[in-house]
């Protein structure tokens, strides 16, 4: 992806939503690429960092962004990743000046992703977002150089496989306001599913340059070997494809 680092590169910090966890991950030179929650907090009215169930949480999207900026975290020099995850449409749309101001200050669009679970996928329910708009909001309101990193809704089971059906619901999305636009777009794919779901995937990849995948998996760590089989089916797109995952030691 033009302007960042070969994905094999990165280092995430999966869930950065306290300021323990984000004090901790800016003293960690090893990484490179924060992915944090934002939801939306009835009791302060405005964008919070936290995951569902939370409802609040003493930090705020406005106090995240600017530390990152006073500890120059990123720019075009750094090369980092700063991944925001919106988990409401609440939470959405009363961020999107205060990322559109991040972004100017940072002057490095592509280093931020705007990820929300925009399809129906294994296990899930419906979407809170209306996927068109989500990108359209985003493209338009923050920058059209952003990364989208887009997903699907998922349920428990960490097996659930992704279909063709619920592939071609999310190719529609990206066919119609992404792809004339030479938007990068990443997928964000639950591992644990990659594996089975790989035919009905590779559609995805094959569509764009653009287009890459992100696995992501929180509940536990994977083994080495898990690891390496998801990295030999996805060899021809490794360039395109990041980990957003604990391995175990």
């Amino acid at each position: 992806m033009i302007g960042l680092k070969p994905a094999s590169d990165y280092k995430w910090g999966h869930a950065i939503n306290s300021q323990l966890l984000l004090d901790q991950t800016l003293k960690d030179a090893s990484v490179n690429a924060i992915e944090a929650d934002v939801i939306y907090s009835e009791n302060q009215q405005q964008a919070v960092m936290g995951h569902p169930p939370q409802t609040d949480s003493a930090l705020t999207l406005d106090s995240f962004l600017q530390q990152l900026l006073r500890s120059e975290f990123q720019s075009h020099q750094t090369q980092t990743i700063v991944k925001l995850d919106f988990k409401s449409q609440s939470a959405f749309d009363t961020s999107l000046d205060l990322v559109a101001r991040y972004v100017e200050k940072t002057q490095f669009p592509v280093g931020l992703w705007i990820n929300a679970d925009v399809v129906r996928g294994p296990g899930g329910g419906a979407s809170v977002f209306d996927a068109g708009a989500f990108v359209e909001s985003a493209l338009t309101r923050i920058s059209d150089k952003v990364v989208l990193s887009l997903g699907w809704t998922t349920g428990g089971d960490p097996a659930g496989v992704y279909t063709r059906e619920m592939v071609q619901s999310m190719h529609e999305v990206v066919s119609r306001l992404c792809v004339d636009g030479g938007v990068c777009v990443q997928f964000a794919v639950r591992a644990t599913s990659v594996v089975d779901s790989m035919q009905a995937l590779v559609p995805l990849l094959d569509a764009s340059e653009q287009f890459g995948m992100t696995l992501w998996w929180s509940a536990f760590c994977l083994r080495p070997g898990e690891l390496q089989r998801m990295r030999s089916l996805l060899h021809a797109w490794r360039e395109r494809v990041f980990y957003d995952v604990c391995i175990e030691q």
